[in-house]
């Protein structure tokens, strides 16, 4: 557990915030670095989460940098206050959590449901859940499976409606379903998307 003491001033005191639990939060934001691709969707998106992870990379750790985190993470956590002018923020959470708060808008995939009658809606999901009997080894089929094209019954009005699912430029993949323990040395390296 690590404690972040983050001065903050407010409209007539300053308020200092103690930040517990920021692994999962720190983790996923640090993913900037991981590959050019990535970088360059990172920098062409608004998303306010991304653009931390950007410059918590790039930039050398200061006050604006720790003020940042603090306002990211009172959107989705509470504060509690612990002395006179001293909160505590503890973001202890799963990544799924963080993904869900913060990644709202920059899914993992995105399905499309296309029915002749009701017309044409998507589904944005932040995260890919894969079936439980799964094996990571095979997570390109297991991915290509996930993305193919669908038809079945319309729930609305008993028509045909035709389903796919588009990957985003991150995928988060919900690995807690899987009933055998994963290995890193398991997990693919390259993956190709549609």
């Amino acid at each position: 557990m690590e404690t972040f003491p983050i001065s903050a001033k407010s409209k007539s005191m300053f308020i200092v915030y103690m930040v517990t639990n920021t692994c999962a939060f720190d983790a996923i934001a640090l993913a900037y670095n991981d590959k050019n691709s990535y970088k360059r969707y990172i920098n062409d998106c608004e998303n306010l989460f991304l653009q931390f992870s950007k410059d918590l990379a790039i930039q050398e750790l200061n006050k604006i940098i720790y003020r940042r985190r603090v306002d990211l993470l009172l959107m989705h956590f509470n504060k509690s206050e612990i002395y006179l002018k001293v909160q505590t923020i503890n973001s202890e959470c799963n990544a799924t959590k963080i993904i869900q708060s913060y990644l709202k808008d920059e899914p993992s995939a995105t399905e499309c449901i296309s029915c002749n009658k009701c017309g044409y809606i998507t589904r944005p999901s932040p995260t890919i859940i894969l079936p439980s009997n799964s094996d990571i080894k095979q997570l390109q089929t297991l991915l290509n499976v996930y993305t193919e094209n669908r038809n079945s019954k319309c729930s609305t009005c008993g028509d045909i409606e035709i389903s796919s699912r588009v990957l985003g430029e991150h995928i988060f993949i919900k690995t807690d379903f899987f009933t055998t323990p994963i290995q890193l040395q398991h997990i693919p390296k390259k993956l190709n998307t549609k």
